[in-house]
């Protein structure tokens, strides 16, 4: 994080935080609905969530 300020990493946790709350409702609002495979999205969702609380803590 040499370059960026900390004003740019609020921003990028409250990107990754809305982005979290977006594949959460997808996944929520269509699992039953459809014959689909969810595990990608739940992945992301796992992954996007330990980069924002990795970014919180720094």
């Amino acid at each position: 994080m040499n370059d960026i300020s900390k004003y740019d990493v609020n921003e990028l946790i409250i990107l990754l935080g809305k982005e979290i709350q977006n594949l959460e409702f997808h996944i929520d609002y269509f699992k039953g609905r459809a014959e689909m495979n969810f595990e990608p999205m739940i992945r992301r969702v796992r992954r996007l969530t330990k980069i924002r609380e990795k970014l919180e803590s720094s």
